[in-house]
């Protein structure tokens, strides 16, 4: 469950991607290039004490967390560092066929997700480097791949606005969940707050009229992905799929009055529809043998999402005079692309033609996981090594005697 934002003025201690406090006085940090570290910190201070030490390296860090975790009785858990898989970005026909969106276009990092402008002209990349991920811009087919957002926080999750000028994204606020953020896809400009930071999002879009967001709280959160919306310029929200289910990956259809997700309410994930924004008055289940990932097609008369064959479904849809769902059709296998957690792993081109999609080029290894006991001992030892007094014996844990 996530935390509540912290009141009072933040202070930055040292640089890292994950950290915990240790009972013997030590901060202990993952670094950004997987270093393991310990800093002597004064919790009522709020203050380093000393200088930092380096205990291990080679340790897994992503931009939201790290493979991590000390027990108040000194066992130490930690994930040595996996290697990545290769993605690349591709185009794939109605009948599977995939060819390159560039083939000079290299990607030196991860995609985490990506989305396709409403023009089909450009691309909007969440690039992860060195447990940093940054919002790109890449003009399709041949133009330049440029990055957008700067500086230490995280940015993911990238959409579109309706005319294809601003690029949406969510930005880290501490725990791993999302503020709302807008930039223009040029660049140009400052990243701009659309919503307070009081509550943590893990996905949201702006509707094909520009009226609405979209809304979709942290899976992990209260509210188990519950689906929200809030007008644009205003800055309240409210709930329009609120359960004890988890729903992912809210959809709107083109027309704006059908809202798609994903939900696990019958136990299992299936795609369900509700009018948009009067989501209480009425709710369908699209799929029948599993579901999620919904998209829907330019035109609006097609619903695509992912079955539990992992295959890319064509739901024929009827909206008038209100919803129906006709004949469905297995497209082809996702196997050789690359989900992407609780958002769409893909966008649909603007002629419902095609589909764009992460590809593996190259598979992932798994780290190691290694288990230290007495662990407090060990970084007892590591302190006077280099010459700095151990701190145990604060929070009941004895002072050694020599």
């Amino acid at each position: 469950m996530a935390q509540p934002i912290p009141k009072g003025e933040a202070r930055v201690l040292l640089r890292g991607v994950y950290a915990r406090y240790s009972p013997t006085g030590h901060l202990i940090v993952v670094t950004s290039d997987g270093k393991l570290l310990a800093v002597p910190f004064d919790p009522g201070k709020l203050a380093l004490t000393g200088p930092p030490v380096s205990l291990y390296e080679g340790l897994q860090a992503n931009p939201f967390a790290a493979g991590f975790a000390l027990s108040p009785t000194g066992t130490l858990i930690y994930e040595t560092a996996s290697q990545s898989s290769s993605r690349e970005v591709v185009w794939v026909t109605r009948d599977g066929v995939v060819s390159p969106v560039d083939p000079a276009w290299k990607l030196d990092g991860t995609v985490g997700s990506i989305a396709l402008s409403p023009n089909g002209k450009a691309i909007a990349v969440e690039l992860q480097r060195n447990a940093k991920a940054d919002i790109w811009v890449k003009q399709v087919p041949a133009g330049p791949f440029s990055r957008i957002t700067f500086g230490d926080t995280n940015y993911f999750r990238p959409s579109w606005t309706p005319d294809g000028s601003q690029v949406l994204f969510l930005g880290d606020r501490g725990d791993g969940a999302g503020i709302p953020t807008v930039r223009r896809a040029d660049g140009v400009g400052p990243a701009t707050h659309l919503l307070p930071k009081t509550i943590g999002f893990g996905h949201f879009f702006e509707s094909n009229d520009g009226r609405w967001l979209v809304l979709r709280r942290v899976v992990t959160d209260l509210g188990n992905g519950d689906i929200m919306a809030t007008k644009v310029g205003d800055t309240s929200v409210a709930t329009l799929v609120g359960t004890p289910a988890r729903e992912t990956a809210p959809a709107l259809s083109p027309d704006g009055r059908w809202l798609a997700y994903a939900s696990d309410e019958s136990g299992a994930f299936e795609i369900y529809v509700r009018p948009f924004p009067e989501a209480s008055t009425a709710r369908w289940q699209v799929s029948t043998a599993g579901g999620s990932y919904p998209l829907w097609s330019r035109s609006g008369r097609e619903l695509f999402y992912r079955n539990n064959k992992n295959e890319l479904v064509s739901a024929t849809v009827s909206t008038s005079p209100t919803f129906s769902v006709g004949a469905q059709k297995s497209l082809f296998s996702l196997s050789p692309f690359t989900p992407a957690g609780p958002v769409p792993c893909y966008s649909v081109a603007p002629d419902d033609k095609r589909f764009l999609m992460l590809r593996e080029t190259a598979a992932g290894e798994s780290g190691l996981l290694v288990v230290s006991q007495n662990w407090f001992e060990e970084l007892r030892g590591r302190m006077r090594e280099v010459g700095l007094t151990p701190l145990l014996g604060r929070d009941g844990y004895p002072q050694s005697s020599t």
